[in-house]
């Protein structure tokens, strides 16, 4: 694995967490309060990509 590699994987692991959580919720019909502070976007982008991993979890597309 090259280290541009590990580099995406390390930035992607939270953003895949947060939407995994998000996933398991919405599924099972579990409430979340906040997500945990280390799974917390910092940014547009951020929050952009958790709701596009989301999607791709469930399985739909953003805007279709």
């Amino acid at each position: 694995m090259t280290a541009a590699t590990q580099a995406a994987e390390a930035i992607a692991s939270p953003r895949k967490r947060a939407a995994g959580l998000l996933v398991t919720a919405r599924q099972t019909g579990a409430l979340v309060e906040r997500l945990p502070v280390e799974l917390l976007p910092t940014s547009l982008d951020d929050g952009s990509a958790i709701q596009q991993e989301v999607s791709h979890q469930l399985g739909r597309q953003i805007g279709a």
